[in-house]
């Protein structure tokens, strides 16, 4: 019987709502991930990051990714929809 590929998922707090150093680094680390050519989908979940806001990697052909927006409204929700996730 062949195996699943493994699952892999990546959680980040914030990546597309503000700008900063480590929000360069992850979308580089995306990037990376992106390039590989056997890359298993992933899913990304991101805490404090709405469906609303500019993600220049949602809907790209092809694309591995499932991106799964957490922000709320008070942030405890929020942290319990990331865990249940």
């Amino acid at each position: 019987m062949p195996s699943k590929p493994p699952q892999v998922c990546f959680v980040f707090l914030e990546i597309f709502t503000r700008e900063g150093g480590i929000q360069s680094y992850v979308k580089d680390v995306l990037r990376a991930y992106l390039s590989q050519p056997d890359a298993p989908p992933a899913d990304v979940l991101l805490l404090r990051d709405a469906p609303d806001c500019e993600n220049p990697f949602e809907g790209l052909a092809g694309s591995v990714l499932t991106f799964r927006y957490l922000a709320m409204a008070n942030a405890n929700v929020g942290r319990l929809r990331l865990a249940a996730t």
